[in-house]
């Protein structure tokens, strides 16, 4: 089914927060206000935004250690984001989890994970879940190329499960300060050219949406960061007393 010019325009002002909320990210990092390992993933916004504008917020979810951009596009808000890489107790995990562990149980996000792999076997236990409790709920999981020699054997069975290629391309490192040696600067822009906000800018003028539009929503983006970036500074930190609360089952 063809999306419709204001449908297309929501997905695009999703993409736009978090490209923006990426590239923020990295310069807090540089200036040493957040802590920790930053894996961005600038570049492959519109297959977390596409894949989660299908669910419904009490479906599942897990994703990889890359997961910013899946977290925010399954609903956690960008300030209980923004508090969680702080590691403030305002934050969607109270400050537990940081850049790579992000969970938010309000939207299903069931939590990213820092083992390659290691979301998917959480997303088949989640829609297992599901389909003994007769429930019409459906878990997603996203993960990259490295984790594939754990994804496919079951896939090609017939089991079950759909298996979803989307080949998209991550515009930043793996991580901050990656040299990025594996990679030549040709390659990166070339891929650059395909940017998927660059390509959906177009396909949304070609659809008749004015440019003010396009550009009022990257001012909204400025904004709402601008917001959630004071919220997470002025939020308080969790007592060294509590640091094992919320932790341990």
């Amino acid at each position: 089914m063809a999306l419709g010019p204001q449908q297309l325009l929501e997905l695009y002002r999703q993409m736009v927060l978090i490209r923006q909320t990426e590239e923020r990210l990295e310069e807090l990092f540089r200036a040493g206000e957040i802590y920790g390992s930053l894996h961005l993933c600038i570049g492959q916004e519109a297959t977390v935004v596409g894949a989660c504008a299908s669910l419904r917020s009490d479906d599942y979810m897990t994703a990889t250690y890359r997961g910013h951009g899946a977290t925010l596009a399954k609903g956690t808000s960008l300030k209980g984001f923004m508090a969680e890489l702080f590691g403030r107790e305002t934050g969607c995990c109270r400050g537990r989890g940081g850049s790579m562990l992000l969970a938010d149980l309000t939207v299903g996000n069931l939590g990213c994970s820092g083992i390659v792999g290691g979301a998917i076997p959480a997303a088949v236990g989640a829609a297992l879940g599901a389909r003994l409790s007769k429930s019409d709920r459906v878990a997603i999981t996203f993960f990259g190329d490295g984790a594939t020699n754990q994804a496919v054997a079951r896939a090609r069975q017939g089991e079950g499960p759909t298996l979803i290629e989307a080949v998209t391309y991550r515009l930043a490192g793996h991580m901050f300060g990656d040299p990025e040696t594996y990679r030549s600067k040709s390659e990166v822009a070339e891929w650059r050219s395909r940017d998927p906000l660059k390509v959906l800018g177009e396909r949304l003028k070609e659809r008749g949406v004015k440019e003010a539009a396009i550009e009022a929503i990257h001012r909204e983006a400025d904004a709402a960061l601008e917001e959630a970036l004071t919220f997470a500074r002025q939020s308080p930190e969790p007592e060294e007393t509590q640091c094992a609360d919320h932790v341990y089952v």
